[in-house]
């Protein structure tokens, strides 16, 4: 499989569906059927929201990663990442506990 062709799976499982099912919610509402438009434009939006959840689930990992990754050079090199180390960068840095929880 190439990469443009996940990334056409990716669009149309993200956007192709809850467009698709809009659509058939408009065409259900034109043809007089009212509570099927109704449910498939509950539908769509259900597949809105969930895609939208999963996305915000993904990214939240990845800022525990980085929030992780610094906390480590903070522990090891005695500033955060970013910042210029303490004056006294000769001595050893101070013990500091992390405070989330390990999950890996």
């Amino acid at each position: 499989m190439t990469p443009g062709a996940s990334q056409a799976r990716r669009w149309t499982a993200r956007i192709g569906v809850p467009v698709a099912l809009l659509v058939a919610a408009v065409v259900a509402l034109l043809l007089g059927a009212e509570i099927v438009a109704g449910v498939l434009a509950a539908a769509a939006l259900g597949a809105f929201v969930a895609d939208r959840m999963i996305r915000l689930g993904a990214s939240s990992q990845v800022d525990r990663d980085r929030e992780r990754t610094a906390r480590r050079t903070l522990r090891e090199e005695g500033h955060w990442p970013g910042e210029p180390p303490p004056e006294d960068a000769g001595s050893a840095p101070p013990p500091v506990e992390d405070p989330t929880p390990r999950r890996d």
